[in-house]
Formats: C-alpha cells, sequence, structure tokens
C-alpha cells in the first residue's frame, strides 16, 4: 500500500498553496487515470480523472491527506 501512497503523492496531487489571513487554500489536481478519493481524517472528496479540489485549511492545520480510508496508506 505504500506504493499506493506515493504515487498519490507523486501524480495525484500537485499542491497549490496561497497564505490567507486566517487559512490556507489548498488545491489538488488528479493526474492519474482513474478517480482519486482524498481523506484528510475527518471527510473524503471523490476527485475525477484530471479534475481538481480545493480545502481551505484553518490557521495551524496539522494533518495529512491521503486516497482512500485505509490506514496503510500512511506514511509514518
Amino acid at each position: 500500500m505504500v506504493r499506493v501512497f506515493l504515487a498519490v503523492s507523486t501524480s495525484v496531487a500537485m499542491l497549490s498553496q496561497a497564505a490567507v489571513t486566517f487559512a490556507t487554500k489548498v488545491t489538488f489536481t488528479n493526474n492519474c487515470a482513474y478517480d482519486i478519493n482524498l481523506y484528510d481524517n475527518s471527510k473524503t472528496d471523490t476527485i475525477a480523472q484530471g479534475s481538481t479540489t480545493t480545502r481551505d485549511l484553518a490557521s495551524g492545520f496539522s494533518g495529512m491527506f491521503r486516497h482512500g480510508t485505509g490506514t496503510e496508506a500512511t506514511c509514518t
């Protein structure tokens, strides 16, 4: 499953960050040939092939993003 995580981190999520006074906007772009289930320990967004989704992260956000909810996709 680490291979899946690496594919997600290198191919799926192209991060574009813009600092805002109280939040940071992060845009994820799915460059894979399949849908991605972007999970952040609280909610899942499905990102279709070639599509994007944006998250507004609160100031001080501490977390991670991964494809799917399985713990085996997490590198520590």
